[in-house]
């Protein structure tokens, strides 16, 4: 269900940024305490539209859930985070309710106070996937968010505040020879997921409602695992899915580190553009037990800056500046190794999708 190109003769251009899960001061004096991370903020400011996904809790109240990691950032951060120029975020993912629904009354609050748009999370099913319509250029630009990783007790219901969720079902399949032959090899065992159907059908059910309203519809989706390139079995039919019911771009996040991108049907899907704001490993190594190191080890600072510019043929240009975060918990443009590092793993997973980038000057971009 896709537009035949936009209701009037103007183009939009959004900025997509990696998670932003602040865990310390980023500014000072005004000035961000990474010079370089200003030539990042350049990158957003010369959009119209400018989204990223909030990680984090901005609450000093609530107790921690019991989970692999709980974490919330310093409300006083809010203000340093104003500062970056973002016109609406997601607060669907995985640990905004880490601290509860106190804390995620605070964290809605925050943004509210800041003049901040938000979508995904809300006190209740209601609010959680109402959607934001931001007007630029004359054009109506919509924002829906959902996610696929949400701790028990995190999905909003009617009567409990929460995250949008489309929750994921796992299971095991064993390779019966391999078993005979090698007992215990984890490589024998093949991971399937899929979507649960009814929050699938919950969630393209409002994105088609939305399609009706706008000129252009992004939907954001928390999804993956870990910091690894590889995508889980559920996400590229979800992706596809979501297209199809009338997104003109996928907007993912949570894995911390870059993955490939996908043109679907003329819709960019960005599985993953890393990490924007936030040290990846801001607690003591020695209170995390073998599975959460394990995780901190896939971890990698990586990302991009993704600026998608949609035309009036209702095609998009996609263009991603890489980055890699520095020692204060920012993105900063990638050079040399770095960039090579980030390029290399960006262009072969695409590619693995059907999708073929080149670097110019310093950035990727579809090419033909």
């Amino acid at each position: 269900m896709k537009r035949e190109g936009l209701s009037v003769n103007e183009t939009v251009s959004l900025a997509v940024g990696g998670d932003c899960f602040p865990n310390g001061p980023f500014y000072r004096d005004g000035r961000p305490i990474s010079a370089q991370f200003a030539a990042t903020l350049d990158v957003l400011a010369r959009a119209d539209l400018r989204f990223t996904n909030f990680e984090t809790p901005l609450s000093d109240r609530g107790r921690p859930a019991e989970k692999l990691a709980a974490i919330r950032s310093d409300p006083a951060l809010a203000a340093d985070f104003g500062k970056l120029g973002f016109d609406i975020v997601t607060l669907a993912n995985n640990h905004v309710t880490d601290y509860g629904p106190d804390a995620l009354a605070d964290t809605v609050e925050a943004f509210d106070r800041l003049g901040i748009a938000h979508v995904g999370a809300g006190d209740s099913i209601a609010a959680a996937l109402q959607p934001v319509v931001l007007e630029r250029n004359g054009l109506k630009v919509g924002f829906i968010a959902f996610t696929c990783l949400a701790a028990p007790g995190a999905p909003a219901t009617e009567e409990r505040p929460g995250v949008a969720a489309i929750r994921v079902h796992s299971g095991y399949e064993v390779n019966p020879l391999w078993e005979l032959e090698e007992p215990g090899e984890p490589l024998m065992v093949t991971i399937r997921t899929r979507v649960d159907e009814d929050d699938c059908a919950v969630a393209l059910e409002r994105v088609r409602a939305l399609r009706a309203e706008v000129d252009l519809l992004c939907v954001s989706v928390h999804w993956g695992y870990g910091g690894g390139a590889d995508l889980a079995e559920y996400q590229r039919p979800l992706a596809h899915a979501v297209v199809e019911a009338g997104a003109d771009a996928v907007l993912g996040n949570h894995v911390h580190g870059v993955q490939g991108i996908e043109i679907y049907e003329g819709a960019p899907v960005l599985y993953s553009p890393g990490t924007l704001v936030g040290k990846q490993i801001p607690f003591d190594l020695s209170e995390l037990d073998d599975t959460m190191l394990k995780v901190v080890a896939s971890m990698s600072p990586d990302g991009y800056v993704a600026s998608l510019r949609f035309g009036r043929d209702g095609g998009c240009e996609v263009e991603l500046t890489p980055t890699s975060v520095d020692e204060n918990g920012l993105a900063i443009p990638a050079a040399d190794e770095v960039l090579e590092r980030i390029v290399e793993r960006v262009v072969s997973h695409s590619e693995k999708l059907d999708t073929y980038l080149t670097l110019r000057n310093g950035t990727l971009a579809p090419t033909g």
